[in-house]
């Protein structure tokens, strides 16, 4: 028999665990379906050799008191006093060339002009967009929606080549390039606007990791009478003409909503939804957008008290790598760090022979290369970053295997689906679906991170409320 709720949600990554937080303080009764053991996808943690490990990034921008993160916690019933480490700056490595990106609007024009002080109208174009777009996104003008017209169609690489020839300057306006989607030329101006911006404001990492955070989320929904069930993989949305009716899981089980959120990848959303309404043209359009790439991420166990704790990520671009290495607020001992995370982008065809593997199977090979791809990352870092060099006494990997196994995106990348700047009817897709009481969310819709994801959760939940929130 199926079990009844107000909304279904299928997954319970980042953005169905804020949905389903959301809704549940709304009054709804939740049910939040997961095919894994444990919840989170992209920040869900784990355990390895006593030390816990996010699996994806576990930092964020504009969460300080009157900035829009900081209000999206609040819709989604994360306290004000939940412990966040502050991160004061970024350092950016280019070529020998090392420049401080302090995350305070009011410094980082002028920290940028006195290493450039000729490129001061650059500067001021650059910084006029990157205001334009978090202005638009503070909660106050949450619905607005004029900075995305008027910037998603345009590329950012295109504009940070029109503002200036420098090409170092070039270089520091892409500093975080591994934080927008991986492929600067095809990303919108508006997405680098919103990710730059909203790290331009303020930018923290959750002192207790990712796992606190999680059951926080965990709590509301529980507490408000929902419902959070693992290990239920949806394989069908039941439908009738225009309407959901049921999720069916690959167990059997069934559960009746009157709405119904899907938080999974659009693509395998496609792939569960049988019904004639989604016609064939949308299908193809889907399926066939290309994905961002994917990560290699190293989990680093640190030598005890070895080096010191610093709440300042690092970004190194250097011929053909681009990593970020930094010491999770998580890991800290006193003041010292126990463990740091290497993460840089990665192909997913490099992987062709272990498609058809699972996890835990992949073999003496897959091991192996894996391995060595890490050592290699580890001794670019320390070379680039001498503080890091031989401090390390174990570590693990994630592939894009890994990420396509627990998260369930296709190709295992990184920020769903690429939006690509040259095809924004293409790439965009909406909340709503051509079932009345269906929404999606995720990362693949409007843009990803933490803030990317909370805007969509956001939008998806107005459509079930059939309210705004702010």
């Amino acid at each position: 028999m199926s079990q009844k709720f107000d909304v279904v949600t299928a997954g319970a990554g980042l953005s169905g665990l804020l949905s389903a937080s959301l809704l549940s303080m709304k009054g709804l009764k939740v049910c939040l379906l997961e095919k894994n053991a444990e919840i989170g996808g992209m920040i869900q943690p784990y355990r390895r050799k006593g030390y816990f490990f996010e699996t994806g990034m576990n930092i964020f921008g504009a969460y300080k008191k009157g900035q829009i993160q900081r209000d999206l916690f609040s819709l989604f019933g994360v306290p004000e006093d939940t412990d966040i480490t502050d991160i004061p700056a970024f350092e950016f490595i280019s070529d020998n060339k090392k420049y401080i990106i302090p995350n305070n609007r009011r410094d980082m024009f002028d920290i940028f002009a006195g290493y450039f002080p000729e490129e001061t109208d650059a500067l001021n174009k650059f910084f006029g967009v990157i205001d334009e777009v978090s202005d638009a996104l503070a909660s106050k003008n949450f619905y607005g929606g004029s900075a995305f017209k008027k910037y998603f169609g345009q590329g950012a690489e295109d504009f940070i080549l029109s503002i200036t020839d420098n090409p170092d300057l070039r270089d520091l306006l892409r500093y975080n390039a591994l934080l927008s989607g991986y492929n600067v030329r095809t990303t919108s101006l508006y997405v680098y606007a919103a990710v730059t911006g909203s790290f331009s404001l303020s930018a923290g990492m959750f002192t207790g990791g990712t796992k606190k955070f999680i059951e926080i989320l965990r709590k509301n929904i529980l507490e408000n009478g929902g419902e959070i069930l693992t290990g239920k993989e949806v394989v069908k949305f039941d439908t009738e003409k225009n309407t959901v009716k049921r999720c069916i899981c690959k167990d059997g089980s069934s559960y009746e909503g009157k709405m119904f959120l899907s938080s999974i990848h659009p693509k395998n959303f496609l792939n569960i939804t049988n019904s004639k309404i989604i016609k064939s043209f949308y299908r193809k359009r889907i399926m066939q957008l290309p994905e961002t790439k994917s990560s290699f991420i190293v989990n680093i166990i640190l030598k005890p008290d070895s080096l010191l704790f610093a709440a300042k990520p690092v970004f190194i671009n250097k011929g053909n790598k681009r990593i970020m290495f930094y010491t999770p607020a998580s890991g800290r001992n006193g003041k010292f760090a126990g463990v740091a995370k290497i993460m840089s982008d990665d192909d997913y065809r490099l992987y062709k022979k272990w498609y058809m593997s699972k996890t835990g199977k992949r073999g003496k090979d897959y091991e192996e290369f894996k391995k060595q791809k890490a050592e290699d990352l580890i001794a670019f870092t320390e070379k680039e970053y001498p503080e890091f060099k031989g401090k390390t006494v174990g570590f693990n990997a994630a592939t894009p295997l890994t990420f396509r196994d627990y998260t369930g995106t296709p190709e295992g990348s990184s920020y769903g689906i690429e939006h690509d700047f040259n095809n924004p009817e293409l790439s965009l897709i909406p909340n709503n679906t051509k079932f009345k009481n269906l929404f999606l969310t995720g990362q693949s819709l409007n843009f990803h991170g933490m803030l990317g994801v909370s805007v969509t959760s956001v939008n998806a939940c107005s459509l079930v409320l059939k309210e705004k929130l702010f």
